[in-house]
């Protein structure tokens, strides 16, 4: 069974891989590296939300505003270090 926190990050880091890649992404592939890096961005932001034991904006178990942060900064991270290196 899925709890929904799970469930809410899931849906919100699909969410943000599919917005992010219809505003920059240019192949089929950066779509895949796009969920990638908003999962493991949304990981770390909710991890760091959780170490410093913030209570803003939590929405039940989770911090979306920390989590999203990260998946965004993770993101574009990927997106800017894919195009360097296809250079």
């Amino acid at each position: 069974m899925i709890t929904p926190a799970l469930g809410l990050a899931l849906v919100l880091v699909l969410l943000s891989a599919c917005l992010h890649h219809a505003l920059l992404g240019r192949l089929a592939t950066d779509l895949g590296r796009d969920v990638l890096a908003a999962a493991a961005g949304f990981a770390v932001g909710e991890a760091l939300a959780r170490a410093t034991g913030s209570r803003l904006a939590m929405l039940g178990a989770l911090h979306p505003i920390y989590a999203l942060s990260g998946a965004w900064g993770a993101m574009l991270l990927a997106a800017w270090g894919w195009r360097r290196a296809k250079r």
